[in-house]
C-alpha cells in the first residue's frame, strides 16, 4: 500500500523545486522511502518517509495503531534525515513525512 502512496507523492512533485534522487535507499540499517534533490543545483536534499494510516477503522485498537504509525513514521524520518546529513554533510537536509491522512508535512531541517 505504501508503494502506491510513494507513486502518488512522486507524481505530485513533478512541478516543484525537487526531483527524485533515490527511492528506497539503504541507510543506517534500514530502508528510507524517498530522497529528493533540489533541481536548481543548490545543496539541498529532502528525506520523505511515506506511511499509510488506516483512517477508516474505528475503536480503541485502531486509534492506538494510528497513533503508533504516526509516531513511527516521524521517528523514521528523523533517523534517516540524520543519516543522510552524515553521508552528505555539506547539504541542507529537509525532513518530511507523507501520509494519506495529512499529505506532505515538513518536520524540520538539519
Amino acid at each position: 500500500m505504501e508503494a502506491v502512496y510513494q507513486d502518488l507523492f512522486l507524481r505530485s512533485i513533478k512541478t516543484t523545486q525537487y526531483e527524485l534522487f533515490q527511492r528506497e535507499y539503504h541507510i543506517d540499517g534500514g530502508v528510507g522511502d524517498i530522497l529528493l534533490r533540489a533541481k536548481d543545483g543548490s545543496k539541498r536534499l529532502s528525506v520523505v518517509e511515506v506511511k499509510y494510516i488506516d483512517i477508516h477503522s474505528e475503536g480503541r485498537t485502531a486509534r492506538t495503531r494510528r497513533r503508533n504509525n504516526r509516531n513511527k513514521v516521524k521517528k523514521q524520518a528523523w533517523r534517516y534525515g540524520k543519516a543522510v546529513k552524515k553521508k552528505y554533510p555539506t547539504y541542507k537536509v529537509m525532513v518530511c513525512i507523507y501520509t494519506n491522512e495529512n499529505g506532505l508535512v515538513k518536520l524540520g531541517e538539519l
